[in-house]
């Protein structure tokens, strides 16, 4: 890598962080010197209105490895994240937000665990600092992630990653996205270790409930087309009940002389031709779901490394020359 290039690049979106800024720079300068005074610190502001930008900007005179992207409005926090990976030129590069509640102290602690051979490390906080409701919404969203996407989402932006990982994330180009789902999905090997949940200095959170279900719900859909294919098997469920409850009423008419109400037919029948009516739904979400799949752009496989021996050497390219 050359050397005018930074060795890590702190990604860091910005929304009306404006009193946290001045603290925020000074820990993380103080940490990134300690640690490799060869870094950048890239701020995302996603579209501020408490002057946020005009704060860095009086910093990065001063400062030229601050590095600000500004966004024409606000687009959301991970997006404004995917534009900070995207100007990212750091061979190790960390995500983590702007409000303190991500030390910048513990970057270094990621670090050493990421030499243990690892491409990702993500903090796992303990003593959280949020509400009850915020950690009981928090918990649900892991476990439906676990269950219904097919693998574990891990909570939290605070990591680091490797540049392989970084440009694999990069490759995926989806409007609606949830990064650190992307992050998991590409794969390479991943880690977590605890780090302390900071106070929030001032401000407050920008995910309420409306923002949190927005997510969770762009989460299930981005990941996941088991939603289309609930369908079927609901279908699947009300044929099979429909047509057990209709062999049930011929059973009691025929071996029993049972005469059963017309109503409870006439349900019978409309259970078997509503369950055929979803499962056909099914059938159609099947093919929407694998067009979305393609419409996503996602690559086909992601390459953690290649071993090849060139057998042929100079050899092959004298041929091919001697061809031309």
């Amino acid at each position: 890598m050359p050397t005018h290039q930074p060795i890590f690049s702190i990604v860091l979106p910005v929304y009306n962080e404006a009193r946290n800024i001045p603290t925020l720079l000074q820990r993380l300068t103080d940490t990134m010197n300690d640690l490799e005074p060869r870094y950048e610190l890239i701020f995302v502001d996603d579209g501020s209105v408490d002057g946020s930008v005009d704060i860095l900007m009086q910093y990065r005179a001063d400062e030229p490895r601050i590095v600000v992207l500004k966004f024409s409005r606000n687009f959301g926090h991970h997006l404004a994240l995917s534009a900070g990976l995207d100007h990212a030129k750091g061979e190790f590069v960390v995500m983590m937000d702007a409000d303190l509640q991500d030390q910048p102290e513990e970057i270094p602690r990621l670090y050493e665990a990421l030499k243990q051979g690892y491409d990702v490390v993500y903090g796992r906080r303990r003593h959280k600092k949020f509400s009850w409701w915020r950690r009981t919404t928090a918990s649900s969203f892991r476990w439906l992630m676990k269950h219904w996407v097919g693998f574990p989402v891990p909570g939290g932006v605070f990591r680091i990653a490797r540049r392989k990982v970084v440009d694999a994330v990069c490759s995926c180009r989806e409007r609606h996205r949830m990064l650190v789902g992307l992050m998991s999905w590409v794969g390479f090997r991943q880690s977590a270790i605890e780090v302390e949940h900071g106070h929030r200095l001032a401000g407050e959170s920008k995910y309420d409930f409306r923002r949190q279900w927005r997510l969770a719900l762009d989460t299930l859909t981005a990941f996941s087309v088991r939603p289309l294919r609930l369908a079927w098997w609901t279908g699947l469920l009300f044929s099979i009940s429909g047509l057990l409850s209709a062999v049930g009423v011929w059973a009691g008419w025929l071996f029993l002389n049972r005469h059963t109400p017309w109503w409870i037919a006439l349900m019978c029948v409309g259970f078997f031709l509503g369950g055929v009516q979803l499962m056909a739904v099914g059938i159609v979400g099947e093919y929407l779901g694998r067009l979305f799949e393609e419409v996503q752009g996602r690559p086909l496989y992601i390459l953690d490394d290649v071993e090849r021996i060139d057998v042929y050497g100079d050899e092959s390219m004298s041929s091919e020359e001697e061809k031309q």
